[in-house]
């Protein structure tokens, strides 16, 4: 791969953990700014007695922000499928503000909520969406999930902050008892949740070793173990979603038949027992109704902790609630079913005792 098309990966479509840290580095160069945005509006004593700082840093950035909007137009095979999209215009705008500063005379404020385009730059972590398999492989899983929720609860906040400081947004005093009493709550919702969930997953995996052992007991009192050995595979198959659930209800009546009056009853009580539990457990979820009132309360309470706590302490309270309680949601919600056989599966139960079983008899569980 040469450097260009490494590069245009990189800013376009990263694929590789190193071409994801250039997206990365952008992404975190955006809340730096968006950073220094809301300190300009909101703490502007602050902001002056340190104005230097400020100024070498948005110089900085700018100046990085130059080059990758150049490197976007110099990489693409066909510039104009960058220079005729909107991502264009949110990256022109992004540097326009600090480059105009050098040759007119902007009011300062004026020129403050210009760089505020910057905050919409954020928005383009959406992407990232289209990214969850690749980076499954890089151990980023949860945050590409969560990411862009994040992304957006931090540009709304730091949006407020800015408002806040130019007086066009309220500051809402007295909520800090029942903003902290509403969350225990919702935490203690989150963690009823999580208990019933892992306690589904650890009794899935209970009923994989029981259905083992009550192979391992029939082969005692049977001539031939192929019928059984090919029933195990339709569970493996119809828990992973290969086959339908009807192709094991086949399998189940070919076994019947091959086995009358050989295995005995408490074994073959244990077999079936096992088998239906698995399958039933395959699909069974949390009610709808918790799991909306959930997700709604959940929601609900980031958006007034967004909306109301004030300053910097609120673009922080904003960024953690939506990483603790959005990544704990989704990470429970992936735990619902005990086994979840698509690739965006963060969770699941550890099928590698029935797998390891159907090897050792000289089978393979995908066939």
């Amino acid at each position: 791969m040469t450097p260009l098309t490494w590069t245009e990966k990189a800013l376009f479509d990263p694929e590789s953990r190193g071409q994801a840290s250039v997206f990365l580095f952008i992404l975190i160069l955006i809340v730096i700014s968006i950073v220094q945005l809301s300190i300009s509006a909101q703490y502007t004593e602050f902001y002056n007695e340190n104005k230097a700082v400020f100024l070498y840093t948005e110089w900085a950035i700018t100046l990085i922000f130059t080059a990758e909007t150049i490197a976007r137009i110099i990489t693409r095979p066909r510039p104009k499928d960058y220079l005729l999209t909107p991502s264009f215009l949110i990256d022109i705008l992004a540097i326009l503000p600090t480059w105009l500063g050098l040759f007119i005379s902007v009011d300062g404020k004026t020129l403050a909520w210009l760089r505020g385009f910057r905050m919409i730059r954020l928005l383009r972590t959406l992407k990232f969406v289209k990214h969850i398999e690749k980076l499954d492989h890089w151990g980023l899983s949860l945050i590409s999930r969560i990411g862009p929720y994040m992304a957006l609860a931090f540009s709304i906040k730091a949006l407020l902050i800015y408002s806040e400081g130019i007086g066009y947004w309220p500051s809402i005093p007295g909520l800090g008892t029942v903003v902290s009493v509403v969350g225990f709550a919702i935490g203690v919702l989150l963690s009823t949740k999580l208990a019933t969930v892992q306690n589904r997953m650890y009794n899935f995996e209970e009923q994989i070793t029981n259905l083992i052992g009550s192979a391992e007991a029939a082969k005692a009192h049977i001539k031939d173990a192929t019928p059984l050995n090919k029933w195990i595979i339709e569970i493996h198959q119809t828990i992973t979603k290969q086959k339908p659930i009807t192709d094991f209800e086949n399998e189940n009546q070919s076994m019947k038949e091959s086995f009358v009056n050989q295995i005995p009853g408490p074994i073959w009580l244990g077999l079936h027992q096992s088998a239906r539990l698995l399958l039933h457990k395959t699909k069974t979820k949390t009610p709808e109704v918790y799991d909306s009132a959930l997700k709604n309360i959940t929601i609900i309470y980031i958006s007034t902790v967004i909306l109301t706590i004030p300053g910097l302490t609120g673009l922080l309270a904003s960024f953690l609630v939506v990483y603790v309680l959005g990544g704990l949601f989704i990470v429970i919600d992936s735990m619902d079913l005990p086994y979840d056989p698509s690739e965006n599966a963060l969770i699941n139960s550890d099928l590698s005792t029935l797998e390891e079983y159907i090897e050792r008899q000289g089978l393979s569980p995908n066939h």
